[in-house]
């Protein structure tokens, strides 16, 4: 996981630099998004060993939440966290803000904050930092 430079501002990014997203329908740490709903926006998976956090990630808001299944998904500040499939390269923020599949759906800062503003145009230049260190404890199977 990493920090992008958006339009939004600074937002978390998986380590291609794909937007992640948390959902407003969520409850606390459960995932409700299922189906549907995970097929147009797939859960941030891990593997059980550990997040790689980048520059400005902050380790200690990482974690992670049991799926229906068994499976693990990384969670940001105690929110599921998610990718949006038609965020197709590094940087776009097409997802922000939408209303659809029950709830609406925001970028989050480094600090956990929900970022709740709305961009124009469909996707944003990004930059981003490396990642540097790793946190024992937590897997992420998608990069």
């Amino acid at each position: 996981m990493k920090v992008a430079k958006t339009a939004l501002g600074s937002i978390l990014a998986d380590s291609r630099g794909r937007t992640l997203y948390m959902f407003a329908a969520d409850k606390g740490k459960a995932s409700v998004c299922y189906g549907a709903c995970a097929a147009f926006w797939p859960p941030l998976l891990g593997n059980g060993k550990h997040i790689t956090a980048g520059a400005g990630v902050k380790s200690s808001l990482l974690g992670t939440t049991t799926r229906k299944g068994g499976a693990l998904q990384i969670t940001y500040a105690g929110h599921p966290l998610y990718l949006f499939v038609k965020d197709t390269k590094a940087g776009q923020t097409t997802g922000q803000a939408l209303n659809i599949v029950g709830g609406l759906w925001w970028v989050m800062s480094p600090s956990g904050a929900i970022v709740k503003k709305k961009v124009s145009g469909t996707s944003a230049a990004t930059q981003t930092t490396p990642a540097t260190t790793t946190t024992p404890g937590y897997g992420y199977g998608g990069g």
